[in-house]
This record gives structure tokens, C-alpha cells and sequence, in this order.
């Protein structure tokens, strides 16, 4: 696993979820997912987590600028 995964995941448990489910886990594992100059599109069923994979996403993109001490756009 990724070290971008990894941190994703410890993400997710701190707000309380247990474990992310398996349509989060290909996303998250895909390496693409982190190329923030690619658009990204997830499909899935109703309550597959598509919104927590969003949020996540967006957590560890401000992160990462503010770790860089750049302004989040």
C-alpha cells in the first residue's frame, strides 16, 4: 500500500470510520487518485462512500499545500 493510502486511511478513521469500503479502497490504491493535475470521476452504487472518497480527497490535497506553505485553490 501507498503512503498516500495509508494516510487516507488514518484520515478516515479519525472521523470515525472504521474501515473504508471496497469501492474507497480502489480508488485510494490507484495512484492517479493523488495526480491533482487529472480529473477525477468515481461511479458507484448509492451508500458506496463516492462522497467520503471526495472528501478525503480534498483533506489530503489542503494538506499537502499546506505542508508546501502554498494557498489552496
Amino acid at each position: 500500500m501507498t503512503k498516500e493510502y495509508e494516510q487516507i486511511r488514518s484520515e478516515a478513521v479519525r472521523l470515525g470510520y472504521q474501515e473504508l469500503t471496497k469501492l474507497q479502497q480502489k480508488v485510494f490504491q490507484n495512484e492517479d487518485t493523488f495526480d491533482f493535475s487529472k480529473w477525477l470521476m468515481v461511479v458507484g452504487a448509492t451508500s458506496s462512500g463516492k462522497t467520503l472518497v471526495a472528501l478525503l480527497v480534498y483533506f489530503y490535497h489542503l494538506r499537502c499545500k499546506k505542508k508546501e506553505g502554498k494557498p489552496f485553490r
